[in-house]
């Protein structure tokens, strides 16, 4: 009974939060994932000041240095943790080194000297708060502010010097896909910006829009309007990639388009734009999750992703690192693997299709070597090497509705 009791007051708290032990980060080994290296989709790649690699990813913002990721996530009892793990878009500060890093709850500003967050949230009522908490794109204007295109709640600008937001009313009552903004690039006293709507200047002083005529493809219909991303190139122009695939090459002076090539794909695979860091090897994002990476010293592209048996593991499913520095990832339907922190040896837990505990939908750092998983109606505790060791299972009529995270407290449970 007194067992029952402790997991009853554990299921209170995991019921709407996933947390790694207790952690906001996680250290793991890149030689962990083998050749095909970090699994998670990525939205975003950046590379600071300091030569560290950024991706911002639907599990978390994640630290790359060549040897090791750490993976910043969401910790709903610490405060200047990561806003929220589906990570959108990452900029470095031009000013003090920081990033600012927008997530699908909010705009968070990361001190790289202390690892905390310092996050910003929308208000109601209040004005000068962060005009909505979904952010989808980032940039910085000349004199440090901070450009914040918004998913349904338009255009924002931070104001470093009074720290306040300020929403752009061009973009307030329009079309919702004018609402949406999914690329900015500064130019002056001007900004380009890509919606749902096609391409826009913005007048930074009079707050007024006006529209970039797009190419005429009654076959691609919406998507050959939909600026789904934007960048300044070296030579001056702007790159710009429709939703539909295809690339302009936008000269700010007279805003003509020259097409560049076609990139077919769809949904989160054409909102990254491939990225050359300064060493000069090219990163591609790719739909399935993880990467491509081109070495400046050969044409060949090296994949990175996890598999394993056949199976992705980790990509937009749970993952966590136990004391032995072995790593755990889930997946709903085929189970849970464990990477061995030191020889990179895998083992496989519930991959049979009928086992109701094949669908994991979170995980949590046990103690010593264990792991807590957790799938619709079964909580067990698994030990690497004597496998189950306490499984619970619980009708839906414990709850109204299914636990769905999962956390360990001071004492195991």
């Amino acid at each position: 009974m007194k067992t029952h009791t402790h997991l009853l007051a554990v299921l209170c708290l995991f019921l709407s939060f996933f947390v790694s032990g207790l952690s906001q980060k996680t250290v793991i080994p890149a030689t962990s994932f083998g050749e095909r290296g970090l699994p998670y989709t990525i939205l975003d790649i950046q590379q600071d000041s300091r030569g560290f690699i950024w991706f911002a990813s639907l599990n978390g913002l994640v630290r790359y240095d060549g040897y090791n990721y750490v993976l910043y996530q969401h910790n709903p009892f610490d405060t200047t943790s990561l806003a929220h793990d589906f990570v959108s878009c990452i900029i470095e500060d031009r000013q003090d080194g920081s990033l600012w890093v927008g997530t699908n709850n909010g705009l968070s500003h990361f001190d790289p000297r202390t690892e905390k967050f310092t996050n910003y949230y929308h208000q109601p009522g209040d004005t000068s708060s962060l005009p909505g908490n979904i952010i989808i794109r980032l940039a910085q204007s000349d004199n440090g502010d901070i450009w914040i295109g918004t998913l349904q709640d338009g255009l924002g600008r931070f104001e470093k010097a009074n720290g306040r937001f300020r929403k752009y009313q061009a973009f307030r009552k329009e079309n919702i896909c004018l609402q949406d903004v999914w690329g900015i690039v500064p130019d002056g006293g001007r900004l380009w910006l890509g919606t749902g709507m096609g391409i826009f200047t913005l007048d930074i002083p009079t707050g007024r829009s006006a529209p970039v005529v797009l190419p005429d493809d009654p076959e691609e219909g919406a998507r050959s309007r939909w600026a789904i991303a934007m960048r300044r190139q070296d030579e001056g122009g702007i790159l710009v990639r429709l939703d539909s695939g295809k690339e302009y090459l936008l000269n700010p002076n007279d805003h003509s388009l020259q097409f560049i090539r076609n990139c077919p794909g769809h949904g989160f695979q054409n909102r990254v734009l491939p990225f050359t860091d300064r060493e000069g090897n090219t990163w591609i994002a790719l739909e399935e999750g993880g990467f491509l990476k081109q070495s400046p010293y050969s044409p060949k592209f090296k994949p990175f992703g996890i598999e394993y048996e056949g199976t992705t593991f980790g990509r937009e499913d749970p993952i966590v690192q136990t004391a032995d520095s072995a790593l755990w990832l889930g997946h709903y339907g085929n189970g849970m693997l464990r990477v061995d922190g030191r020889t990179g040896e895998k083992t496989r837990y519930f991959e049979e299709k009928d086992n109701p505990l094949s669908r994991i939908i979170g995980l949590a750092a046990g103690p010593g070597s264990s792991v807590w998983a957790l799938s619709k109606g079964r909580l067990v505790q698994v030990d690497p090497q004597l496998g189950p060791i306490h499984t619970f299972s619980f009708p839906d009529s414990y709850f109204s509705f299914s636990p769905s995270t999962i956390m360990v407290d001071s004492r195991g449970w």
